[in-house]
């Protein structure tokens, strides 16, 4: 089983959107996929097609509740979108579980008693560093950090993210943990932003950069339909990108798919 985090300090730069995409790929490769809801508004689970309406016995936030007897199987519910995703719920409750120290062992915990029912886990966190993020970077295999195609973002990530891993993760929870790949969102090719963020993202982490991910209007407009991109709109550019960033990203589960 392979745990992907997306990860970014900063909001709006395409992070849930990247991580459904993820699990649309995975499940389209025949891997069974949990896809884990770790931000309190939710918004991983409804692009995934989850609504007010869906039946639920259990939540995010009750699988890290010590006193509940939630587990994220008993939590998983069969995305309405997406065949072969499940998905845990994120709620406002969560937002209580991000000072609480013992959430950073919970999460990685919860998914080590899940055994085998799942190929991939994909998990979406909220824009911060702090407890719940922790706890999806140190359950990860592999992380993922979106960066918009704007100063700000970049320096988020870099200024913020990548020192986090490395003193707060990497030298206490789980050695050797990183940032394994920068993914470049919101891309206006012809923009200077553009241009210089995707060059400084190069010089700092040789190797670790997928090809941008261009943007378009049809992102936001697949989320409120419920939909990844990538069945919203299956020719948009952004699907394009995707499908080109995802053959590295997600190379471990889709080259195991392709030998079953």
């Amino acid at each position: 089983m392979t745990t992907y985090a997306f990860v970014s300090p900063k909001g709006g730069v395409a992070k849930t959107t990247s991580a459904a995409e993820a699990a649309l790929t995975l499940a389209r490769a025949g891997r069974r996929v949990l896809a884990y809801d770790l931000e309190p508004q939710g918004n991983f689970a409804a692009r995934l097609g989850i609504t007010p309406s869906t039946d639920v016995l259990y939540v995010a936030d009750d699988v890290l509740d010590s006193r509940s007897e939630a587990t994220l199987k008993s939590a998983a519910v069969a995305s309405p979108a997406v065949p072969g995703v499940d998905v845990v719920i994120g709620t406002r409750d969560l937002a209580r579980r991000d000072s609480e120290s013992e959430t950073a062992h919970a999460i990685p915990d919860e998914i080590v008693r899940l055994g085998d029912v799942y190929d991939d886990i994909v998990i979406d966190t909220p824009p911060s560093l702090h407890q719940l993020v922790r706890g999806a970077l140190v359950a990860a295999d592999i992380v993922i950090a979106p960066v918009q195609c704007a100063t700000e973002a970049y320096e988020a990530v870099e200024d913020e993210l990548v020192p986090y891993v490395a003193t707060r993760v990497a030298a206490r929870m789980r050695p050797g943990q990183q940032v394994h790949w920068f993914m470049p969102t919101m891309a206006f090719p012809n923009t200077n932003s553009t241009r210089d963020v995707i060059e400084l993202l190069h010089e700092g982490h040789p190797g670790r950069v997928t090809v941008p991910i261009r943007h378009t209007t049809e992102v936001k407009d697949g989320y409120t339909s419920g939909l990844p991109v990538g069945l919203y709109r299956p020719n948009s550019t952004a699907t394009q990108d995707y499908a080109l960033a995802f053959k590295q990203v997600l190379a471990p589960s889709l080259s195991a798919a392709t030998t079953h």
